[in-house]
């Protein structure tokens, strides 16, 4: 499609980090320190984390098991933060 247009296509789904920065852009008081990803899939939505800024919590009811957590401890793929059950989140905050 680029080589018909004669352009790159802009790119706007996870993990890239223009989501985020256009919601910035429409609400004022999102700001980095103060946003936190939660998602399931250490691929899509922890790079998205890192790529936008934001901190990160990796649900263990996706993609990833927890045996597989120390091999993302040095790669972007490496949440912050880690929750077995989003029905522990209420308790985590």
């Amino acid at each position: 499609m680029s080589a018909s247009v004669g352009r790159q296509p802009v790119l706007a789904g996870k993990p890239n980090a223009l989501a985020f920065h256009q919601v910035q852009a429409h609400f004022l008081h999102v700001r980095p320190e103060t946003t936190l990803m939660v998602g399931d899939s250490p691929e899509v939505d922890m790079v998205f984390a890192k790529n936008a800024g934001i901190a990160s919590l990796l649900v263990l009811t996706g993609t990833c098991t927890p045996s597989e957590l120390e091999d993302l401890s040095s790669t972007n793929k490496a949440p912050d933060f880690v929750l077995h059950s989003l029905a522990d989140l209420n308790q985590w905050l």
